[in-house]
Protein backbone atom coordinates (compact mmCIF):
# COMPACT_ATOMS: atom_id res chain seq x y z
CA UNK A 1 0.00 0.00 0.00
CA UNK A 2 1.32 3.50 -1.01
CA UNK A 3 0.32 6.72 0.37
CA UNK A 4 0.31 9.68 -2.17
CA UNK A 5 -0.50 13.27 -2.92
CA UNK A 6 -4.20 13.50 -4.46
CA UNK A 7 -4.46 13.87 -8.65
CA UNK A 8 -7.22 14.83 -10.19
CA UNK A 9 -7.37 11.37 -11.50
CA UNK A 10 -8.59 9.91 -8.22
CA UNK A 11 -11.48 11.85 -8.03
CA UNK A 12 -13.39 8.80 -9.22
CA UNK A 13 -12.11 7.15 -6.90
CA UNK A 14 -12.53 8.80 -3.97
CA UNK A 15 -15.74 10.43 -4.81
CA UNK A 16 -16.86 6.64 -4.96
CA UNK A 17 -15.47 6.15 -1.43
CA UNK A 18 -17.17 8.66 0.22
CA UNK A 19 -20.64 7.85 -2.10
CA UNK A 20 -20.53 4.38 -0.51
CA UNK A 21 -19.21 5.01 3.35
CA UNK A 22 -22.01 7.49 4.38
CA UNK A 23 -25.76 7.58 5.26
CA UNK A 24 -25.32 11.24 3.97
CA UNK A 25 -22.33 11.77 1.89
CA UNK A 26 -20.70 14.54 1.04
CA UNK A 27 -22.18 16.00 -2.06
CA UNK A 28 -19.79 15.78 -5.14
CA UNK A 29 -19.32 19.60 -5.54
CA UNK A 30 -18.61 20.35 -2.15
CA UNK A 31 -16.29 17.51 -2.00
CA UNK A 32 -14.47 18.55 -5.25
CA UNK A 33 -14.14 22.28 -3.86
CA UNK A 34 -13.04 21.46 -0.35
CA UNK A 35 -9.85 18.85 -1.99
CA UNK A 36 -9.50 22.13 -3.85
CA UNK A 37 -8.82 24.26 -0.98
CA UNK A 38 -7.09 22.05 1.44
CA UNK A 39 -4.62 18.87 0.61
CA UNK A 40 -5.37 15.58 -0.14
CA UNK A 41 -3.69 12.24 0.36
CA UNK A 42 -4.81 8.94 -1.25
CA UNK A 43 -4.05 5.31 -0.11
CA UNK A 44 -3.64 3.22 -3.03
CA UNK A 45 -3.23 -0.66 -3.34
CA UNK A 46 -2.71 -2.30 -6.99
CA UNK A 47 -3.42 1.11 -8.54
CA UNK A 48 -6.52 1.45 -6.49
CA UNK A 49 -7.64 4.36 -4.28
CA UNK A 50 -8.65 2.45 -0.97
CA UNK A 51 -8.61 5.74 1.14
CA UNK A 52 -8.35 9.37 1.37
CA UNK A 53 -7.92 11.90 4.07
CA UNK A 54 -8.31 15.84 2.98
CA UNK A 55 -6.44 18.28 5.20
CA UNK A 56 -6.34 22.19 5.42
CA UNK A 57 -5.68 24.81 8.02
CA UNK A 58 -8.86 25.93 9.83
CA UNK A 59 -8.74 29.06 12.34
CA UNK A 60 -5.23 28.64 11.81
CA UNK A 61 -5.15 25.23 13.20
CA UNK A 62 -4.39 22.12 10.74
CA UNK A 63 -8.18 20.43 10.27
CA UNK A 64 -8.52 16.94 9.00
CA UNK A 65 -11.99 17.39 7.13
CA UNK A 66 -12.71 14.78 5.66
CA UNK A 67 -11.13 11.05 6.05
CA UNK A 68 -12.47 7.55 4.61
CA UNK A 69 -11.17 4.30 3.70
CA UNK A 70 -13.03 1.76 1.69
CA UNK A 71 -15.09 -0.87 3.96
CA UNK A 72 -13.02 -3.75 2.52
CA UNK A 73 -10.30 -2.25 3.59
CA UNK A 74 -10.65 -0.68 6.89
CA UNK A 75 -9.08 -1.95 10.39
CA UNK A 76 -5.93 -2.63 8.27
CA UNK A 77 -4.14 0.58 9.53
CA UNK A 78 -4.76 2.19 6.56
CA UNK A 79 -6.02 5.94 8.27
CA UNK A 80 -3.15 5.69 10.79
CA UNK A 81 -0.85 5.87 8.10
CA UNK A 82 -3.19 8.64 6.56
CA UNK A 83 -2.83 10.70 9.38
CA UNK A 84 1.11 10.10 9.78
CA UNK A 85 1.27 11.53 6.76
CA UNK A 86 -1.31 14.53 7.25
CA UNK A 87 0.44 15.02 10.61
CA UNK A 88 3.95 15.57 9.24
CA UNK A 89 3.12 17.92 6.66
CA UNK A 90 1.04 20.32 8.61
CA UNK A 91 3.16 19.95 12.16
CA UNK A 92 6.31 21.36 10.41
CA UNK A 93 4.62 24.66 10.56
CA UNK A 94 4.32 24.17 14.50
CA UNK A 95 6.45 24.06 17.23
CA UNK A 96 6.92 19.96 18.41
CA UNK A 97 6.07 20.80 22.24
CA UNK A 98 2.53 22.36 21.01
CA UNK A 99 1.85 21.05 18.02
CA UNK A 100 -2.40 20.54 17.82
CA UNK A 101 -4.63 19.18 15.04
CA UNK A 102 -8.09 19.74 15.07
CA UNK A 103 -11.38 17.33 13.29
CA UNK A 104 -14.60 16.55 14.39
CA UNK A 105 -16.95 13.51 14.92
CA UNK A 106 -20.03 12.58 15.67
CA UNK A 107 -20.68 10.88 19.12
CA UNK A 108 -22.03 7.86 17.62
CA UNK A 109 -19.42 7.36 15.00
CA UNK A 110 -16.95 4.22 15.51
CA UNK A 111 -14.14 5.80 14.09
CA UNK A 112 -13.75 8.03 17.77
CA UNK A 113 -11.55 4.74 18.64
CA UNK A 114 -8.84 5.66 16.46
CA UNK A 115 -9.16 9.25 16.77
CA UNK A 116 -8.42 8.93 20.47
CA UNK A 117 -6.30 5.79 20.03
CA UNK A 118 -4.11 8.44 17.77
CA UNK A 119 -4.24 11.01 20.51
Amino acid sequence: MLIRKYTDEDFVWVNNINQLSYDFPIPELLLSAEIEKGQTWVAVKNDIVIGYLIGKIKHGVPYVYAITVAYTHREQGIATKLFEVFEKTFGEFQKPENSLFWLQVEANNPAQKLYFDLG
